[in-house]
């Protein structure tokens, strides 16, 4: 460095180094360059700095430089970057000859985790490390974590993103629909806000179902998952405006037994008490409007028969008792 500030004069430069044992001194309790380096430094104009905080606080108050408002996120993305190659690197694959992958002791260790009432960026990375490398992981955190703390890291993580709601598979059988595996992890949050805690969620909550709706796809398992939610929420929490998406949990081509069940056997009767609102009853007049609505149904024999009959069905079961 002192060899290139030397062939470009008239420049002025800043050495950064923590390795205070062989380029600093100390002088009456401060740190400065070496005696040995001094001379050069000061003739080609070279400020020794041991951290890179300490210089730019000089170039804010000496010069008025502002610090690019993305650096902070660039530094925290390396240093999580950096972690996360030390903690779950599948190049140390290649080192660790003598020990065996084994899925208990890694559940075990989640298990660990999953205790602390807020984890560190290490145990976080390492538990997401693993979700991310096999299916099993990801069933057994949703199935056990009911921190409201981990609700922000999953958050970012994208995990509550509507394109994340599983669509119906086709099988030899049928259709299989799967479990959009985050909301079991929600619906425990729900029940705590049902208790009076993690209330700080709820909004959370409603734009996730929100959202969801927004970009429907069919899979009664999650509209059964948000009516749930809604039943555990403060009925005066609910908006008007997320009941508008009731007739998208019933329609398709699937059963809506579970869902319209849950609708007519808890969620109406939050809005039903013996001193309804005006709000309670503008939401329970909604809900059994799309309830009681009918739709019409094509039958293809009838058509083919030259039958001109019109078949209407309900999309809700009314509960037996």
């Amino acid at each position: 460095m002192i060899q290139y500030a030397k062939l470009n004069q008239g420049n002025h430069y800043f050495f950064i180094s923590n390795n205070t044992d062989d380029f600093y001194q100390k002088v009456e309790s401060k740190k400065e360059i070496h005696q040995d380096l001094k001379v050069d430094f000061d003739t080609n104009n070279i400020q020794a700095y041991t951290n890179l905080n300490e210089l730019n606080y000089f170039l804010r108050t000496a010069h008025n430089l502002k610090e690019d408002e993305n650096i902070s996120q660039k530094k925290k993305e390396r240093i999580r970057n950096k972690i996360k190659e030390k903690i779950y690197n599948p190049e140390y694959d290649k080192l660790t000859e003598i020990g065996d992958s084994s899925y208990i002791q890694n559940i075990n260790t989640i298990e660990f985790i999953l205790k602390e009432k807020r984890p560190t960026k290490e145990q976080v990375i390492f538990v997401l490390a693993l979700v991310d490398s096999d299916d099993s992981y990801e069933n057994y955190l949703y199935n056990q974590l009911d921190k409201a703390s981990w609700f922000e890291i999953l958050k970012r993580k994208g995990v509550f993103n509507p394109k994340n709601n599983p669509a119906p598979i086709q099988t030899k059988e049928g259709f299989q629909i799967p479990f959009w595996e985050s909301l079991f992890y929600l619906e425990k949050i729900s029940n705590q806000i049902k208790n009076g805690k993690s209330l700080e969620l709820i909004d959370e909550i409603i734009a996730i179902i929100n959202n969801a709706s927004q970009n429907p796809v069919e899979n009664y398992r999650t509209w059964y998952f948000f009516i749930k939610f809604l039943t555990n929420i403060p009925k005066e929490k609910i908006p008007l405006d997320t009941l508008y998406y009731i007739p998208t949990w019933l329609k398709g081509s699937f059963d809506t037994m579970i869902h319209s069940s849950e609708i007519c056997e808890n969620l109406i009767p939050k809005f039903l008490s013996e001193n309804p609102t005006v709000d309670d009853i503008q939401k329970a007049e909604l809900i059994l409007k799309y309830l009681f609505s009918l739709e019409k149904i094509e039958d293809p024999k009838e058509a083919i028969l030259g039958l001109n009959v019109e078949n209407y069905r309900s999309r809700f079961y009314m509960p037996d008792h």
